[in-house]
């Protein structure tokens, strides 16, 4: 009897033990899961709203410069000075002059006559959300106004910049944009207050513009968020609950925090080139390619770059990185130099923290030594943001890098925030327009302009062009007609890896990479 209430006892006390455990760690859990994501969040809610104010004060910035123009006749010299502030001014569709309550003259269609709907009693400060405008009435705009006495001007900011900018941040309660009663979603929708979803709902106002971030929380997203995202963590607490060892184990082993974990796939050689053909559209040739980095993760298989290339920047791994991309590029192109064009273009993406590197110059000697006998074009590609504060170091950098026969291209070009700046600070030898303008080129007549705009730029300053994202024959042949000579883009070819490369593109040598008329295949779309 004394043996079986003794194993008794026991078993009461390993229970007791076992839901002790499993009460404290559950609780810890979902303790852990709500501070993460509420610490989180707000990061990502200041991210957002940081890049908004920015957006916003680009447009206080341009009406600063045309406060001239206010009242003035609808002219062809200020439809040229309000076009150009537009071309040069991120995230701003259009510039509207307004005089007696009308819209009398605007940068997209020139003289007009048509209401200021700001003028509205709706309208309580200088900013206004609209699901719409003549211009473009399903695609919302947000406008900034500003009124000076011999008129008023009105700023048009396109709503997908600051839709996107919700959609980037990928926050797990839902995110509105509001400016007074309407909200707009991240997908770009437009919305009453009435329309949000049921939940808790906190407001984040801007203390410089006259918005706020409304982020609604709906009803059981944290246990959902524990069901998604530390499933592992609640099996560990069940298993925790059944053993005391395996608690010693769990305390004494943890988990690689991110930055180790990009240390020992950098260590492992499990960053590998990726490359994308460019193609000279006038011969029909591959011109070269642009090298991307993957992540070959021996467990979660091929790890895109926007998913490990911010912490990379931020922790100071993408130089390495990058180090070890010109390596295993320059060794495998090395071998097959025979079989790749004369002038083989080969661009690499950098940071402005490589130009402070001082094995730069020493990795693009090595690779443009490695690919001697094709004569290859080694590009280093810079985004503009990357040179929007140009350090004489980085001109250094730059002039020397130079003298040695390695060009520059700035990438995303229209996209950033200097793209003047960047023009007069560095001798560009290319421009590479976004994607994002090329693909909305055959049907926004605002990108159209814009890249037609970057084209004439271009042009008038000897830089050559490359078109980012081209996937169809129309987009294509528009650019041939423009005078377009290298794209790159899905049709094409997608990002693969250098063999496959080979094989796809260069196996007959440097002959024709695709056949038809673009031009024909153009008019049949039409």
């Amino acid at each position: 009897m004394l043996f079986a209430i003794s194993c008794g006892k026991k078993a009461l006390y390993v229970a007791f033990s076992g839901g002790l455990v499993l009460a404290v760690t559950l609780a810890t859990v979902t303790w852990w899961s709500v501070e993460s994501l509420r610490k989180d969040t707000l990061t990502r809610i200041n991210f957002a709203q940081h890049h908004i104010d920015t957006i916003i004060s680009n447009a206080r910035a341009v009406a600063n410069v045309t406060r001239n123009l206010a009242g003035m006749p609808c002219t062809g010299n200020t439809l040229s000075q309000l076009r150009h502030d537009v071309i040069r001014t991120p995230n701003v569709r259009a510039i509207d002059l307004v005089r007696q309550g009308r819209i009398y003259c605007t940068s997209l269609y020139g003289a007009t006559d048509e209401p200021d709907r700001l003028s509205l009693p709706s309208a309580r400060n200088n900013l206004q959300l609209l699901p719409g405008n003549t211009a473009t009435p399903h695609l919302s705009v947000l406008v900034y106004r500003t009124t000076r006495p011999k008129g008023t001007l009105l700023i048009s900011i396109d709503g997908y910049f600051v839709a996107e900018t919700l959609f980037a941040i990928r926050t797990l309660p839902l995110v509105y944009f509001q400016v007074g009663n309407t909200l707009m979603s991240k997908s770009g929708q437009i919305l009453t207050p009435a329309q949000l979803p049921a939940g808790k709902r906190e407001f984040i106002t801007s203390p410089d513009w006259s918005y706020r971030l409304v982020i609604v929380t709906p009803t059981g997203i944290l246990f959902g968020n524990i069901v998604h995202n530390y499933r592992k963590s609640v099996l560990v607490c069940l298993l925790l609950a059944l053993a005391a060892s395996l608690l010693c184990y769990r305390i004494l082993t943890r988990p690689l925090t991110p930055v180790e974990q990009l240390q020992n796939a950098l260590a492992r050689h499990e960053f590998v080139p990726y490359i994308q053909p460019i193609v000279d559209i006038t011969t029909h040739r591959i011109k070269g390619g642009e090298i991307l980095i993957r992540w070959k993760h021996p467990e979660a298989g091929l790890i895109p770059p926007d998913q490990f290339i911010p912490l990379a920047e931020t922790s100071g791994l993408i130089v390495p990185m990058t180090r070890q991309l010109f390596a295993d590029t320059g060794r495998f192109f090395q071998a097959h130099t025979a079989r790749l064009p004369a002038g083989f273009h080969l661009g690499f993406n950098i940071s402005k923290s490589h130009l402070a590197d001082r094995h730069l110059m020493e990795d693009c000697q090595n690779i443009l030594a490695e690919l001697l006998p094709c004569r290859a074009e080694l590009v280093l590609e810079l985004l503009e943001r990357d040179t929007a504060e140009c350090t004489a170091e980085m001109k250094t950098a730059f002039s020397k890098l130079k003298q040695e026969g390695i060009k520059f291209a700035l990438d995303d070009f229209g996209t950033g925030y200097s793209t003047h700046a960047c023009l007069q600070n560095f001798s560009t030898d290319y421009i590479k327009i976004d994607k994002s303008f090329i693909q909305m080129a055959g049907v926004d007549d605002i990108s159209r302009h814009i890249v037609d705009n970057v084209i004439a730029l271009a042009e008038s300053l000897n830089i050559n062009i490359i078109a980012e994202g081209v996937e169809t024959a129309s987009q294509e042949a528009y650019l041939q007609g423009r005078n377009v000579k290298y794209l790159q883009g899905y049709r094409y070819g997608r990002p693969v890896s250098l063999d496959q490369f080979i094989k796809n593109h260069l196996s007959g040598g440097d002959g024709p990479f695709f056949t038809g008329s673009p031009a024909l295949a153009y008019q049949a779309e039409q």
